[in-house]
């Protein structure tokens, strides 16, 4: 019987020498609660021929029936990025050194190993394509790291799709009716065979995964347009728009106000009364500014009024100048905006004595 158990373990390690035993924590994390146990491969030599005769003397035991795998069910196919929860059954009771052992690969990869007490694994970030699974009883002895205690499972299989295109925002935001605009979108998980549209269908060019370029046409109407991108993995996510505006309409130049004609001034003793003339009419908040200055300063206004006529007193002798306005303002809050004046006119006054 010693010659027999050694036997078995001598073709359950070289059974075990034709897998490659991975494990990958940050592909496939075990959930909080799950139980693992991962022992490495450990070469184990061929048996001799003794030893493969007295074998055949001593049959193996009879082994547990297969585990049944329950979801997904074969064929299931998931989104990018989801999180995929493998479950089966079995009636076997595990014992302190027995496991349920999970196989998962993809088409083109090495398989993982996975040693597990509960009857669930969680997967998660996984890259797309397509990956098989199987379970069966395993029990770990002293002479050989893992012994098949079952049948081997089905081998279900399930698929990971593409990632979904993802526009975050697209330069510039804007253009003119009747104006092209060469525009770079910028997101995540963009390909080459990735359909672009604003407002029409864009011939898009391919720069990287997370940028692309292309040319808005100056036929589209003025509106915001949302920017869509789609691949054959389906309508992409987007939170940008671009917007085409309306030409601005040309505003009227306004007429200019004609300047008021100054019609001469009569000097009285003290007083200076001055006269023009305007072919305008002034609206409600428009005035007269009757603007005087002494000597060589600029003039200033000492009235607004709606009058042609103004008498000022003057009090120091001396040369003046002075000038008519129109402003548009508030008298309350003392601001006027200018909008024509008068040419200026220059006299001098020698006192209140001076006679007319």
């Amino acid at each position: 019987m010693a010659m027999a158990g050694k036997s078995l373990a001598t073709l359950v390690g070289l059974s075990l020498a034709t897998m490659t035993v991975l494990y990958n924590p940050g592909c496939c994390p075990p959930s909080p609660t799950t139980t693992f146990h991962l022992t490495p491969y450990t070469p184990v030599s061929a048996p001799t021929p003794a030893e493969t005769l007295h074998s055949t003397a001593h049959p193996a035991p009879t082994l547990l029936p297969a585990v049944a795998l329950k979801e997904p069910e074969s064929g299931a196919r998931f989104d990018y990025e989801s999180t995929v929860t493998l479950r089966w059954t079995h009636p076997h009771v595990l014992q302190a050194n027995e496991f349920y052992r999970l196989r998962v690969w993809a088409e083109d990869g090495d398989p993982l190993l996975f040693y597990l007490k509960e009857n669930y694994f969680p997967l998660a970030d996984l890259s797309p394509g397509e990956y098989r699974w199987a379970v069966c009883v395993v029990r770990s002895t002293a002479q050989d790291p893992y012994v098949d205690l079952s049948e081997g499972s089905s081998r279900y299989r399930f698929r990971i799709g593409l990632p979904r295109p993802m526009v975050h925002a697209v330069s510039p935001t804007n253009t003119l009716q009747g104006v092209s605009a060469a525009v770079t979108v910028y997101g995540e998980h963009f390909t080459r065979t990735m359909a672009l549209t604003i407002g029409v269908p864009l011939q898009a060019t391919f720069v990287n995964s997370g940028t692309i370029t292309a040319t808005v046409p100056p036929s589209l109407d003025a509106g915001e347009y949302p920017v869509v991108v789609s691949s054959p993995a389906g309508a992409g996510i987007s939170s940008a728009s671009f917007t085409v505006m309306q030409p601005p309409t040309s505003v009227p130049t306004p007429t200019p106000y004609p300047p008021p004609e100054l019609a001469g001034l009569d000097i009285l003793r003290c007083n200076a009364t001055f006269k023009w003339t305007w072919s305008g009419t002034l609206a409600d908040d428009e005035w007269f500014a009757v603007r005087v200055g002494r000597g060589s300063d600029p003039p200033h206004s000492v009235a607004w009024i709606k009058e042609r006529v103004f008498t000022f007193t003057l009090r120091e002798p001396g040369d003046y100048v002075w000038e008519i306005g129109i402003c548009r303002g508030d008298l309350a809050e003392a601001r006027c905006e200018q909008l024509a004046v008068s040419e200026r006119e220059v006299f001098s006054w020698r006192g209140c004595t001076d006679l007319p």
